[in-house]
């Protein structure tokens, strides 16, 4: 049941993500009434992120940090409105919004800002990753609102790190998205790296989305 819960909590990061990149994209009047970037993530002018139980380094037109509770919970109902499918599953996030560690954004002058989403899954570490694939596999595709494909599902190296790696498209307010996805194991945490970016973006996209995820170290939680 607990692992359920985990696919559940998988699906509703999909919303999340994409709902952060797409106000990211919106003029700045509808921004400002939605909820802007800049208030979802405390931004660090060093390209290391390092608190709130993660460290990872950003690659060069990043910058990032670790949001409140209350600025998660703010994006979580935003992102319940967008997609109203996955309300309940939002719920998850009041449960424990701290469960978001990270949040990233590119700095540069294109239009959809590529966005990193770091979270620590509620997933036991008793699961394996092949375990993780093939229930990500049975039930996300039937779980997910019509405006995500899950087109991607495999367990692949990188650097020296396994992970599962998902790749979702995603069509939101008109917007083509991509995230590619990587869950992992650190010690007995599981972890997920979310990284969402526009089609054409894709292929800047797989040497970011790899720093990350090796570059990626779990952490005290302070």
């Amino acid at each position: 049941m607990r692992f359920l819960y985990g696919i559940g909590f998988n699906i509703a990061l999909l919303g999340l993500s994409a709902h952060l990149s797409a106000i990211a994209a919106t003029p700045p009047a509808a921004a400002v009434q939605a909820t802007t970037i800049d208030r979802i993530a405390i931004y660090d002018s060093s390209r290391t992120i390092k608190g709130n139980g993660v460290e990872f380094k950003l690659p060069t037109g990043f910058k990032g940090g670790s949001p409140s509770n209350a600025q998660t919970r703010a994006a979580i109902a935003q992102t319940a409105k967008m997609f109203p499918s996955m309300a309940s599953i939002m719920q998850v996030f009041e449960n424990d919004p701290s469960i978001v560690r990270a949040i990233a954004t590119s700095t540069d002058s294109q239009q959809v800002p590529s966005m990193v989403l770091v979270t620590q899954l509620p997933i036991p570490a008793s699961v394996s990753l092949a375990e993780i694939q093939e229930m990500m596999a049975k039930f996300i595709p039937s779980m997910l609102p019509p405006e995500f494909t899950l087109v991607e599902n495999q367990i692949l190296n990188v650097g020296s790190r396994q992970i599962v790696r998902l790749s979702i498209d995603v069509n939101v307010q008109g917007i083509q998205l991509k995230e590619s996805i990587g869950l992992f194991k650190t010690g007995n945490q599981i972890f997920q790296v979310t990284y969402v970016y526009d089609n054409e973006s894709s292929q800047q996209a797989m040497p970011v989305f790899e720093q990350i995820i090796n570059t990626f170290k779990a952490t005290s939680k302070t």
